[in-house]
C-alpha cells in the first residue's frame, strides 16, 4: 500500500518545515539510562529529551507547558498545509 508511505512521507516534510520556523517547544523530559524508568530523584544523573508532539496514524497530539507556543505551532502547520 502505498498511501500510508506517502502519507508519512509528507507530515515528516511539514513538521521538519514548521519545528524550523517556531523552533524547540515541546516538554523536556528526564529519565535515567542506567534504571530504565522516568521516575527518577533530583540528585540522579539523568538523560534529557525534548517532545513536541505524538503522532499514530493520522492523529497528531502538540505538547507545550506554553500554549503560546502551542497556538504558534498550529498557526505555522496550517500555513504549510493549506494551499
Amino acid at each position: 500500500m502505498l498511501s500510508p508511505l506517502l502519507f508519512n512521507i509528507f507530515m515528516d516534510w511539514v513538521v521538519r518545515r514548521v519545528m524550523k520556523s517556531v523552533g524547540g517547544t515541546g516538554i523536556e523530559i528526564r529519565y535515567s539510562q542506567k534504571k530504565k524508568e522516568l521516575h527518577v530523584k533530583e540528585n540522579d544523573r539523568t538523560e534529557r529529551t525534548l517532545v513536541n508532539m505524538l503522532m499514530y496514524a493520522d492523529d497528531m497530539a502538540v505538547m507545550d507547558s506554553d500554549y503560546g507556543n502551542v497556538r504558534r505551532f498550529l498557526i505555522e502547520f496550517s500555513a504549510h498545509t493549506w494551499v
